[in-house]
């Protein structure tokens, strides 16, 4: 199998077809207008300094965006579902200042050494909370507390039993924790800690085994890491810290690589500074919003760079919701501003069904979202010469549908919608580069596959896997 090429891989040998009138142009239709930023709470519905915000997604129980008030120590609530704004916290539930919550929501008091649950308290300082600054929940209702002055991060069981993961000397052999300022949880349970005053982040996994992973030296040379502000975890376990003081994104690899994905030069048009705030969807999508820059930048799923929002005042706080759509606060104009939904990058699953008539099958990839603006690279790869090909193309509403054995493998891409011939070039290869148009509705799952002329098969024709992605 030929290795996988990314979009922004322009090395390769390819044959470019853009595909004006061909597959999903067939498939989908004519062009739309991409989602506009716009305000969606401001001082009018109570906010004072919006400086942390959550966004619940629309599977679970609840459906709101949550937004910390800083100045007047309460926390506005917009229903996603029908836009009412309601308070679960204000200040006399006896909190001050909060700051990065959890949804519920779960808000941390960083000057009333607290942590309520909407108007209950669930921890204070009698549980050793020290300027406690982020929380986040876990799946089993687990609550990690980052206490910026008490340099640790505690957790809660659900049975209330409270317990010090990490404290100020950090991993124990010299790498010291000083002032946390974001908390964050992997998939297996480890969680990560970035420290403000230390220069560095944590690991602290689920046998309790502490490691530093990224100091003051960030990615080497000139990408240091001062002053980091956030810390998220993608699905793939890959870590990403924002450097308030040393302006830029860095992820940090499961190997322990690490790489700065994101600097001053922001998207190379605009430019990015003082990053405060990180979020990452479940596709592995980030956006990052800069304190001085004013904008919101994303970092998509194939390594790009854009801005999606700009003229903020102050932007402290940054969230996906729901379907795509973002959420940054502007802490100085006491608002929350929204774009979306965004053409994010969904990834493709390989759902196989290949030939198996052959020793090498030809190789479907694809990458990039079925949504409306992004780009869309499709790699074809092991199949012999020069051969002729055809893509089927199928939109359907659930998930799969039965596949049919056919050609030595299984296809998937039924019932076909459009079909459409794919030129391959004489070392096997074809590549296509297209920008999805509109058409689809969101939920709808499209299934690819290719099926290819090999005198060398029984029957003279081999089908590659199938892969499939659903319109956000």
């Amino acid at each position: 199998m030929k290795t996988p090429i990314p979009a922004s891989d322009r090395s390769h040998p390819r044959l470019r077809a853009r595909l004006g009138a061909t597959l999903l142009a067939l498939l989908l239709g004519a062009a739309a207008v991409p989602a506009q930023q716009q305000v969606v709470l401001d001082a009018s519905d109570g906010l004072d300094g919006p400086i942390s915000l959550d966004a619940t997604s629309s599977t679970t129980p609840f459906n709101y965006l949550e937004v910390s008030s800083y100045r007047n120590g309460s926390v506005v609530r917009l229903s996603l579902a029908d836009g009412v704004v309601t308070k679960p916290v204000v200040s006399s539930d006896g909190i001050s200042q909060p700051w990065r919550l959890a949804p519920g929501p779960y808000v941390p008091g960083v000057f009333t050494d607290n942590v309520l649950l909407g108007s209950t308290q669930l921890l204070d300082a009698s549980d050793g909370l020290d300027g406690p600054i982020a929380v986040v929940r876990g799946p089993d209702g687990s609550l990690y507390v980052a206490c910026r002055d008490g340099d640790n991060v505690l957790k809660r069981a659900p049975d209330g039993t409270v317990t010090e993961l990490i404290d100020a000397t950090g991993d124990g052999a010299g790498a010291v924790l000083d002032h946390p300022y974001d908390v964050a949880l992997g998939a297996d349970g480890s969680v990560y800690v970035c420290g403000w005053l230390s220069h560095n982040a944590f690991r602290v996994a689920p046998d309790g085994t502490i490691t530093e992973i990224v100091d003051v030296n960030g990615a080497g040379g000139s990408e240091l890491l001062i002053n980091p502000t956030s810390v998220v975890v993608d699905p793939a376990g890959r870590v990403y810290v924002a450097g308030w003081w040393s302006n830029n994104v860095l992820r940090v690899d499961p190997d322990g690589t690490v790489t700065k994905v994101l600097g001053i030069q922001g998207d190379g048009t605009n430019s990015f500074a003082f990053p405060t705030d990180l979020d990452v969807d479940v596709h592995g999508n980030v956006v990052a919003c800069g304190e001085t820059s004013n904008n919101v930048m994303l970092l998509d799923t194939l390594g790009g760079v854009s801005q999606i929002m700009s003229g903020l005042s102050r932007p402290m706080g940054v969230a996906f919701g729901p379907d795509g759509v973002v959420y940054a606060t502007s802490y100085n104009s006491d608002e929350v501003h929204a774009v979306g939904p965004l053409p994010l990058l969904l990834p493709w699953q390989d759902l196989g069904g290949a030939s198996t008539i052959v020793p090498t099958p030809p190789r479907l990839e694809t990458y990039g979202a079925a949504s409306v603006g992004a780009e869309v690279v499709q790699h074809l790869s092991d199949a012999p010469p020069a051969a002729l090909a055809i893509e089927w193309a199928a939109a359907l509403p659930s998930s799969l549908t039965s596949p049919v054995p056919a050609f030595g493998g299984l296809v998937y891409a039924v019932p076909k919608l459009v079909q459409v011939p794919i030129a391959v070039d004489t070392t096997g290869n074809s590549v296509v580069e297209l920008t999805w148009p509109p058409g689809l509705p969101s939920g709808t799952w499209v299934i690819l596959q290719t099926f290819v002329a090999d005198p060398s098969a029984p029957g003279g024709v081999t089908v590659s896997n199938a892969v499939r992605t659903r319109t956000p």
